[in-house]
């Protein structure tokens, strides 16, 4: 739901479960909470330039070895900031 509704400004009302229920009886109804603000965040995937200060060594064995530092730092970034 929160993908489908990043692009509007207003959000529409939500319905009330129990009409929802009644109108479908043999259904399970229950509501979801989304946080909003954090699924558009999630959703926008831009890349952003950033400079880093790494030890010599480090910089010239990952260069060697092919290692892409973009993609590692994000990965690092990734695992470090799990929920």
């Amino acid at each position: 739901m929160a993908i489908a509704l990043l692009d509007r400004r207003r959000y529409p009302q939500a319905t009330d479960p129990k009409v929802v229920q009644v109108e479908h009886p043999d259904a399970v109804v229950s509501l979801v909470g989304v946080d909003m603000k954090r699924a558009r965040r999630r959703a926008d995937n831009r890349t952003v330039r950033k400079n880093v200060t790494v030890p010599m060594d480090l910089a010239e064995l990952a260069k060697k070895r092919g290692i892409n530092f973009s993609r590692t730092l994000a990965e690092a970034l990734e695992l470090k900031l799990e929920d």
